[in-house]
This record gives C-alpha cells, sequence and structure tokens, in this order.
C-alpha cells in the first residue's frame, strides 16, 4: 500500500469516519508491514495524547515524517511516542475512551479471571516486542518483559485481558462487548479506542 493511501486510511480511523472495508485495508497493512505497524502505534498514540482531531494532510505528512525520523535513531527500541511519561491516571486519553471503575488486588482479579473454567492463552514478549491480531480483530503491541493473558473464547461474551508489563492496543469497537484491561490493579474499560498501558513493576519501569 503507498504511503498517502496508508495514511488517509489512518487519519479516516482516528477520526471515526472510516468504512469496514477501508478497515480491513488498514488492518492488513499494519500487519503485513512492520514499519506501517510501527509508525500507526505510536501516530496514534501521538495524535489521541494531544487531541489532535482534525489535522490536515500536511500536519499528518509532518508529524510522519517527525516520527520516522525518531524511528532511525538509537531510541527506537523504546515505546517513546515522542510524549512525556504520564501516569496511568493523568493520561488525557482516557478522558475520550476509558472508564476507571474500582481499583481491585491483583489476587481477586485473578480468582475472578480464572475460576471461571475457560482455557487461558499467554503472550509473553522476552527480549523483543511482540505484535498480535486477537481474534476480534484487536491489535496489541506487547513491549519486552511483558505478559498478557486471556480467555480461550475472548470477544463472544466478554474481553478481558491481564496485563503485566506494558502493551499499546487498537481496540475494535463493540459496544455490546467492552474490552476490560486489568492492569496494576486498575480496571480498564473501553469500547473501541488506541491507547498504551504501563504497569511494569517500579523496580523494572
Amino acid at each position: 500500500m503507498e504511503r498517502d493511501k496508508f495514511i488517509a486510511l489512518l487519519s479516516k480511523k482516528l477520526s471515526a469516519e472510516i468504512s469496514e472495508k477501508e478497515l480491513v485495508l488498514l488492518n492488513e497493512a499494519i500487519t503485513t508491514n512492520e514499519h506501517y505497524g510501527l509508525l500507526a502505534n505510536e501516530l496514534g498514540s501521538y495524535l489521541s495524547k494531544v487531541e489532535y482531531s482534525n489535522a490536515s494532510a500536511e500536519q499528518l505528512e509532518g508529524i510522519w515524517e517527525k516520527i520516522g525520523t525518531a524511528n532511525n535513531s538509537d531510541t527506537a527500541d523504546k515505546f517513546n511516542y515522542s510524549q512525556p511519561k504520564q501516569h496511568l491516571l493523568a493520561n488525557p486519553l482516557f478522558r475520550i475512551a476509558a472508564i476507571f471503575v474500582m481499583a481491585l488486588t491483583v489476587g481477586f482479579l485473578s480468582y475472578r479471571f480464572f475460576s471461571g473454567g475457560d482455557d487461558i492463552n499467554q503472550l509473553t514478549a522476552s527480549d523483543q516486542k511482540v505484535f498480535k491480531v486477537l481474534v476480534d480483530g484487536t491489535n496489541v503491541w506487547l513491549n519486552k518483559k511483558s505478559t498478557i493473558s486471556y480467555n480461550d473464547d475472548f470477544g463472544k461474551k466478554k474481553r478481558e485481558i491481564f496485563l503485566e508489563g506494558e502493551a499499546y492496543f487498537d481496540v475494535v469497537k463493540n459496544s455490546s462487548v467492552p474490552l476490560i484491561i486489568h492492569a496494576g490493579g486498575i480496571d480498564i474499560e473501553v469500547k473501541g479506542t488506541a491507547f498504551n498501558v504501563n504497569a511494569y513493576p517500579k523496580n523494572d519501569a
């Protein structure tokens, strides 16, 4: 896919104007082109964090070039979306997409999730980042030394993920089955958006 076409589709998705057919093409480009996948990840995060909702083609191109330059530097191996790190609760993304519910202990969350009799899938990134498309179409970029666990029937009656470490999620919209991410003692519930979650232990951050 040509870069201009990719930028146009990504812009439509970020402004919630993309059609189902266009979304399929965009996800295919992200999945098959590692460069597009990384830049979509970073560009989506950047635009969301600065609430850059109506960027022109020229502005998107400028941001694209800025991120592309950063990806060629020594910092490309880090999840650094050209933005300062923020505390999870202070992240402006969550003013748009996230609904915070009462914090529960990790032990209780694990019991509630794993006691349902479902088979559990686990994905771990050890020394390199891992990209995964879940069965509902949600894209996950898993950072190093990170793990996600989710039920075998994910996307049918519930969408729950336990995260240890850091991951970027591009969530497929499903109003009837929201996605719940359990990370660091916090439940994050979303119906469809893209955002980053950092839940490394303090000594590993």
